[in-house]
C-alpha cells in the first residue's frame, strides 16, 4: 500500500525525457548493499535488469547459442532444471557433472558452467562451491561460471559466497523466492560480456517492480524473514515425520526440506539428495498459528 500511496504514476510520465532510462540503477544499488556482507560481486560488472532471474538465463543462453550454435553447457547433476530445458529450446546440449567429481570438469572448453548457490540440488548452501572454483583456477579450465544467486536471502543462516574470480562470467538473481514476489517478475544479472538480447531493457522494464523490490531490500535485512520464520520450517518437518513416518532434514532454504534417502521419483534430485518444497505447509502452520 506504501508504494501506492506514493503515486507510482508520476514514475511513467514524460518517458520522452529519458529520465526512466537509469530507473533501475537504485535497485542494483539496493540489492548490491544488500547482499555485500554475504556475497562478494565481481567488480565493474554490467547490470541488466530483468523479469526475473529467467529472463536473463534465456538471454544468456541464446546469446550463446548464436555464437556457437550447437554448442554445449555444463550444469551440476540435479540442479535447477531450467538450465536444461531453457538450453535445449536453443539446439544446445548439456553435460551434466556429478559435482564430487572435480576431473569431470576438465572436459569443459571455453563453455558456460551454470549452477545455482545455495544449491538447487538440496537447497543448502554447498560448501565445496569455492574447492571447485580453486580447482578449476589451478589447473586453468577454459569455463565461463554463470551463478544463479536465487536462494541468497531466503536462507534461515547465510554464508559467504565469493563471486570475485575472474572465472565469473555471468551472475542472475531475482527476488521471487527471496519475498514471494513470483509474479512481479523482479530479478537482474550482472555480466562480464554484453548480453545484446538484454540491451533493450533499459526501455522495456517493469518500474513498478523495481521501485517494489527497492522498497522490500530497504525494509528487511538480508535473512530477516527466513530467520523469523525458521521455526515453522522445523514444526512442518516434525509433523512430516510424525503424520508420514518421513525424516527429512531441514535445508538453508526456509521452505525446503531434504533427505539423503532414496524416496519417491518425484522428490529426487540426482542420486544422492531428494528435495521437498514445503512452501504450503509453512503457509498452512503459520494461518494456524495466526
Amino acid at each position: 500500500m506504501s508504494l501506492w500511496e506514493l503515486k507510482p504514476i508520476e514514475m511513467y510520465q514524460r518517458s520522452y525525457e529519458g529520465s526512466q532510462d537509469s530507473a533501475h540503477k537504485d535497485f542494483f544499488l539496493a540489492y548490491k548493499s544488500w547482499i555485500k556482507e554475504s556475497v562478494s560481486l565481481p567488480l565493474n560488472f554490467k547490470e541488466y535488469p530483468t523479469a526475473g532471474s529467467s529472463e536473463a538465463i534465456r538471454e544468456s543462453l541464446a546469446d550463446y547459442a548464436s555464437k556457437c550454435p550447437g554448442g554445449r553447457i555444463h550444469v551440476l547433476d540435479g540442479d535447477y532444471e531450467g538450465y536444461e530445458a531453457l538450453a535445449r529450446g536453443y539446439g544446445l546440449s548439456v553435460v551434466k557433472h556429478n559435482r564430487e567429481d572435480f576431473n569431470s570438469f576438465k572436459t569443459i572448453q571455453n563453455e558456460p558452467l551454470y549452477l545455482s548457490q545455495p544449491s538447487s540440488i538440496d537447497g543448502c548452501y554447498w560448501d565445496k562451491f569455492q574447492d571447485l572454483v580453486s580447482f578449476l583456477e589451478t589447473n586453468e579450465v577454459k569455463v565461463l561460471i554463470r551463478a544463479d544467486l536465487c536462494y541468497v536471502g531466503a536462507c534461515t543462516r547465510e554464508l559467504p559466497v565469493d563471486l570475485s574470480s575472474p572465472l565469473v562470467d555471468m551472475v542472475f538473481f531475482s527476488l521471487s523466492k527471496i519475498f514471494g514476489v513470483y509474479y512481479h517478475r523482479i530479478g537482474g544479472v550482472f555480466s562480464k560480456q554484453d548480453i545484446p538480447g538484454l540491451t533493450g531493457n533499459i526501455w522495456f522494464k517493469n518500474l513498478f517492480s523495481l521501485k517494489l523490490g527497492t522498497m522490500l531490500l530497504s525494509s528487511y535485512k538480508i535473512g530477516e524473514l527466513p530467520r523469523k520464520y525458521a521455526h515453522l520450517q522445523e514444526k512442518v518437518k516434525n509433523s512430516l515425520k510424525t503424520e508420514q513416518g518421513l525424516n527429512l532434514e531441514c535445508s538453508d532454504v526456509l521452505f525446503l526440506l531434504k533427505s539423503s534417502a532414496k524416496l519417491n521419483p518425484e522428490y529426487r534430485r540426482n542420486d544422492q539428495w531428494s528435495r521437498f518444497c514445503v512452501s504450503p505447509l509453512i503457509d498452512k502452520a503459520f494461518n494456524e498459528k495466526s
